[in-house]
């Protein structure tokens, strides 16, 4: 089945499962051993997967990225409306890394570490 098969068939699931449950889905999980089971080249499966999230992107809206054992897929509508973290941040802070070097990468290492353990537990959706 080619990628861009698998992207149509995969949005129509979708659909199917939002129409079953009479509610819209806006975000998703599969397992990535669905896709294309069965022995084959690891760079053959690479390229199919890539394929398919172009597909799954550019034909039906829905994003997909790697998330452990399963694809993780969003309407990129809804990502849109996400804060961007911009380059300004991202230029500021290298800046100061490249001028403190490791003191900087231990203080944000520290800083994360305290605020994961005040944050509340995340649980998982069910």
């Amino acid at each position: 089945m080619s990628a861009a098969d698998m992207a149509l068939m995969t949005a129509f699931l979708i659909q199917d499962y939002a129409a079953t449950k009479g509610k819209p889905v806006t975000r998703f999980r599969i397992p990535k051993a669905v896709l294309w089971p069965g022995p084959m080249p690891e760079a053959r499966r690479e390229q199919l997967v890539a394929a398919w999230k172009e597909a799954l992107l550019a034909d039906w809206g829905w994003i997909a990225f790697d998330n452990g054992k399963h694809f993780a897929l969003i309407e990129a509508q809804l990502v849109k409306g996400w804060v961007m973290l911009g380059g300004k941040r991202f230029t500021e802070t290298k800046l100061k890394i490249r001028g403190e070097g490791k003191a900087a990468l231990n203080a944000m290492r520290q800083s994360l570490t305290d605020a994961a353990k005040t944050a509340a537990p995340v649980q998982a959706a069910a």
